[in-house]
C-alpha cells in the first residue's frame, strides 16, 4: 500500500462512527486468505499460554472488572475535555 492511499485510507476511516470501524474491520478479516488466519489463529494461541503463564505464576495479577471501568471512563473523559477545550480555543 502506497504512503498516499494509506493516509488517504485513514483519513476516510477516521470519519467512520466506532461501529462502522468493527464492521469494515469484520469485512477485511473476512476477506483474507485461509493462510492468513491460520497465522492469526496461531499468534492469539500463544499469546493466551503466555498470559495464563503469567497469571499462573504470580508474575501479574488481575484487577477487578470494575477498577479497569472506572479508569477507561477517567481517561475517556479527561481525552474529551482536551478535545473540547482544543475546539473552543479555536
Amino acid at each position: 500500500m502506497t504512503v498516499a492511499l494509506k493516509k488517504k485510507a485513514g483519513e476516510l476511516v477516521a470519519k467512520l462512527k466506532p461501529e462502522d470501524r468493527v464492521e469494515l474491520a469484520d469485512l477485511l478479516y473476512a476477506t483474507l486468505p485461509p493462510e492468513y488466519e491460520l497465522g492469526v489463529d496461531e499468534s492469539w494461541d500463544r499469546e493466551i499460554d503466555r498470559r495464563l503463564d503469567e497469571l499462573e505464576s504470580g508474575r501479574v495479577k488481575t484487577i477487578p472488572s470494575a477498577q479497569v471501568h472506572a479508569e477507561m471512563r477517567r481517561r475517556l473523559n479527561e481525552i474529551k475535555a482536551r478535545r473540547l477545550s482544543t475546539q473552543r480555543a479555536d
